[in-house]
């Protein structure tokens, strides 16, 4: 996992469909493998939430960055709510 600053956030999700919340990841992660270009996780959000999307990043090769918390990435996901979990469609 590479923890990735604001502005490398925002290049990785530019003109890309985003996909927000555990639920949404997973079914990405599962169903849509290959539109899949990466997960974004916010460091502070809960392990129960982000746990088993690592889980599955791994055993799928999904790459996985980073956010510095559930804020920034709501903000970078442009919706008015925290977000732990985001996938990054090509």
């Amino acid at each position: 996992m590479k923890e990735l600053n604001l502005d490398e956030l925002k290049k990785q999700v530019n003109n890309s469909l985003i996909l927000v919340g555990k639920k949404q990841v997973l079914k990405a992660i599962i169903f849509s493998l290959d539109k899949m270009q990466c997960v974004i996780l916010a460091k502070d959000a809960e392990v129960s939430v982000i746990e088993p999307i690592i889980d599955l990043c791994k055993a799928k090769n999904v790459q996985i960055y980073l956010a510095t918390s559930k804020e920034e990435l709501g903000n970078i996901a442009r919706i008015d709510v925290n977000a732990s979990a985001l996938a990054v469609m090509n």
